[in-house]
């Protein structure tokens, strides 16, 4: 095929030929190749034939051709993914996918390569996956690093300690075995090898990757000489004038200096070796990748000469850089006209040679023209570089939003009654939103929380309250300690714990206190009723355990794919928030709800009590457990005289427990609310906005979700395991959709125009045979 002229082609015009051959395309590979890499579109740009003749010319020419996405999937019996889709399913980031390619993490086998295996629908498409080993993937990464602390089974091992030894002894090659994401491990790898790895010695790791070995002897001998120069003299000049005017006055500034050049002519190497992805960045070491034994090879065999450095190799050395590009000026700079001052001296050298030797051929105006153009492409090449460092710019801070309690309420009343999902998804949603006001638990911990570990229930099979949260009164004993009195479910006053573990928590520094983080009735009441539409579709067995919130209703152990996953809808109600200022709606997420509680708590409750107001700024760190050094200027750095002189003592549970009961156990009851925030808001604004925008008059009981009247048949194993396929089929969907309804998020993708709206068509088509499918599933029919 190679050596077949397009002339041959019967169904070219003489015209189409002519311009074809213009631009030098004159074979059948050669124009398959251009319509490959330049796409129709392009290609009828570039030659000045229109897409009308170029489109049924493609269609002729199919036998010359790769296969199709659909022609393989159809040929193989396997179904292929996007690089988009595979992003969603496991958790890589859309542009470390081909980093993971090259780093041998997805494996060979796994996927399949545009312009070698198949054709590619558009020139932005590199690789397509296979999902079958896509899933063989997942299932060989399927714990969580809390998971294989578990399994592990050692007393006293915390995530933190097993991350940390993971760190010490693990190789790079290793952590490819280990690690696929921050939220997926190969469990099996670790239980079979961790003894083996604690006998090890610690792994030594550089700080910083040192390049040289990867320049050639001459490139390492004029640094060197460059590096002595510039300790040595205070200039450097060519053709009369200095362009540094300056030496290294210390060792220190030299040596660094030396690195970011050898990373520099390393960077140029590797794109002069047809490296892809060379400039991709390890966020654990902050090192360039490391390469492969087939790359390392090619860059080692490629010869480097400075002199021939152009304006395309300055492009290689700040890829990816941004605003770190302007160091290289600095150190780039002063080593290029370095090279063009020795340049010279040799110059010179021949010349006065040449006129006291006539044996000597040297041509000096050429010779000379030779400099002069190398100085044109070196200036050329630093013209990519910024001339001066870029400004800071003040950082323009997201507005918080600090929702008053009327708010708070009008958030919950919007959430039930906008409805947006299925009944389960509100009673998801409304607990959701009330355990991030109420208890100001993290997005990344809700994330995490199951069942039976993060939430205080009724353990015992037999028990009438099986799997709900336990009720409790918390009351004085005749010695003045305060203690929790369980109390009945059906009690609307009851409180109940919450239990964030140190694994779960921020940083594995902020657990709950060792009486757990206080959950006020409502939250409660809430979230009882969200576990009991919960359980209708959870086999009995399970009940009571797994995820709190996960990716499958029908399967406890399927988390989301992330917590960014696990509060998307916040963006679908958003905008019903009319209560809001427009700012305040545009910039609302999930962690406002924490900003809230804290903001409550400090800011918006007067207790007539002057030593529990005083204890009220230490309640606010230990019930959103803050640590006073946590960076994070979202919430008020406690400074009273309780923080100061008892920060390291435990608040007593009484104490807590009247703090939390005057700021956030009120009312969802426009009078009671009324009254309740004339007790105990100083804010007196507050007030005025139930005049202004007054909330309903809607009674706690008829605000709570009530159960579904209709009674679902009883499902089999076999149907719940379908229908938790069919959900986490739904959610990567919707995920998926998320994505192509933002046009410039699509276009990233590489996917835009008709195509866009095609892949929203065919998702939303989905969605819907999904939706139908469930429906009849748990109908019966």
């Amino acid at each position: 095929m190679g050596e077949m002229k397009i002339e041959e082609l019967s169904y070219l015009s003489e015209k189409t030929i002519l311009r074809l051959q213009s631009k030098k395309i004159n074979t059948v590979q050669q124009l398959v190749e251009a319509y490959r890499t330049k796409g129709t579109s392009g290609l009828a740009r570039y030659t000045d034939i229109p897409r009308a003749t170029l489109d049924p010319i493609k269609r002729k020419m199919e036998e010359f051709f790769l296969p199709t996405k659909n022609d393989l999937e159809k040929k193989q019996g396997y179904k292929l993914l996007s690089q988009q889709e595979v992003s969603l399913i496991t958790g890589i980031p859309f542009k470390d996918i081909e980093g993971s390619i090259q780093s041998g993490l997805i494996p060979k086998f796994a996927y399949i390569v545009a312009g070698k295996d198949f054709e590619p629908s558009k020139i932005s498409v590199k690789y397509l996956f296979i999902e079958s080993e896509i899933e063989n993937l997942l299932q060989k990464y399927d714990s969580t690093l809390p998971e294989v602390k578990d399994a592990l089974n050692i007393e006293g091992l915390t995530v933190n300690t097993l991350h940390k030894q993971l760190t010490n002894k693990l190789t790079e090659e290793e952590w490819l075995e280990v690690k696929l994401t921050r939220y997926r491990w190969n469990k099996k790898w670790v239980l079979d090898n961790y003894y083996e790895l604690l006998e090890r010695k610690k792994v030594q790791k550089e700080t910083k990757a040192d390049y040289v070995e990867y320049l050639d002897d001459e490139v390492v001998i004029s640094l060197d000489a460059y590096i002595q120069h510039r300790l040595s003299y205070d200039f450097i000049s060519f053709d009369g004038v200095d362009y540094v005017k300056a030496k290294f006055t210390k060792d220190n500034s030299a040596k660094e200096q030396k690195k970011i050049i050898q990373r520099a002519l390393y960077r140029v190497k590797c794109h002069r070796a047809g490296i892809v992805g060379f400039d991709e960045y390890n966020k654990s070491t902050l090192m360039l990748r490391q390469l492969t034994p087939e790359e390392r090879e090619k860059v080692m065999k490629l010869k480097l000469d400075v002199r021939s450095f152009t304006k395309e190799d300055m492009k290689a050395v700040i890829s990816g850089m941004g605003n770190g590009s302007f160091n290289y000026r600095r150190a780039l700079l002063p080593f290029l006209y370095f090279i063009l001052m020795k340049e010279e001296e040799k110059y010179n050298e021949l010349l006065e040679r040449s006129l006291s030797d006539p044996s000597i051929t040297f041509n000096a105006q050429d010779e000379w023209t030779k400099l002069k153009l190398m100085k044109i492409r070196f200036e050329s090449a630093l013209k990519e570089l910024p001339k001066k460092p870029p400004k800071v710019k003040k950082e323009n801070k997201k507005l918080k939003v600090f929702a008053r309690r009327d708010q708070v309420v009008k958030m919950f009343q919007g959430v039930i009654k906008n409805r947006p999902g299925t009944l389960q998804d509100q009673a998801k949603y409304a607990a959701q939103l009330l355990i991030g006001f109420m208890a100001g638990i993290r997005p990344v911990e809700m994330w995490q929380m199951k069942i039976d570990e993060h939430l205080d229930i009724e353990k015992e099979p037999t028990h009438s309250e099986f799997g709900l949260m336990k009720k409790y009164k918390i009351k004085l004993n005749k010695d003045g300690e305060a203690y929790f009195e369980r109390t009945s479910v059906n009690d609307l006053e009851g409180w109940g714990r919450i239990l964030i573990s140190e694994e779960i928590s921020k940083g594995n520094y902020s657990p709950s206190p060792h009486y757990g983080t206080l959950a006020v009735p409502i939250l409660v009441e809430v979230v009882n009723n969200y576990l009991k539409m919960l359980y209708k579709k959870t086999a009995s067995d399970r009940i009571g355990t797994g995820y709190l919130f996960r990716g499958s209703s029908y399967n406890p152990d399927v988390p989301y794919a992330s917590p960014k996953g696990l509060f998307r809808w916040i963006f679908r109600v958003r905008d019903t928030f009319d209560f809001l200022t427009e700012e305040q709606m545009n910039n609302f997420t999930f962690y406002e709800t924490r900003h809230t509680v804290n903001n409550l708590i400090v800011n918006r409750t007067w207790i007539d009590n002057p030593k529990m107001n005083e204890w009220k700024l230490r309640v606010a760190e230990t019930h959103s457990r803050h640590s006073i050094q946590e960076a994070d200027d979202s919430f008020i750095q406690a400074r009273g005289k309780v923080n100061e002189e008892h920060y390291q003592d435990v608040v007593p549970l009484w104490m807590y427990y009247n703090v939390i009961d005057s700021a956030l156990n009120f009312p969802f009851e426009k009078n009671a609310l009324k009254e309740y925030e004339k007790q105990f808001n100083p804010v007196a604004s507050d007030l005025d906005a139930f005049e202004d925008d007054p909330i309903e008059t809607v009674l706690v009981e008829k605000t709570i979700i009530q159960e579904e009247k209709k009674v679902e048949k009883e499902l089999t194993a076999e149907e719940r395991e379908i229908l938790g396929e069919i959900e986490e089929n739904l959610t990567k969907l919707e995920s998926y959709l998320s994505v192509l309804r933002i046009p410039s998020k699509a276009k990233k993708q590489g996917i835009s125009g008709g195509q866009r709206r095609e892949q929203i068509e065919e998702t939303n088509r989905k969605i819907t045979d999904l939706e139908r499918r469930k429906k009849e599933i748990i109908a019966g029919e």
